[in-house]
């Protein structure tokens, strides 16, 4: 494995822990239904770590190249 696939392989693995940690702790305070100007950036913020682990679990997933 060379060290540019090493990293990549790193930063996704953070990405997923990062991203996870964001909609755990969303789930954990309930999601709000968006009424308010909080509800919806709680929302967003909810979506962003679903988008991170999207990310991270795509990089880890893709096919390394031999």
């Amino acid at each position: 494995m060379t060290k540019r696939a090493r990293l990549n392989r790193v930063l996704a693995v953070i990405l997923v822990l990062w991203g996870g940690g964001i909609v755990v702790s969303g789930l954990s305070s309930g999601l709000p239904s968006g009424d308010s100007a909080y509800g919806a950036g709680q929302l967003a913020g909810f979506g962003f770590g679903f988008v991170l682990v999207a990310a991270g679990l795509w990089t880890l997933l893709k096919k390394q190249p031999s």
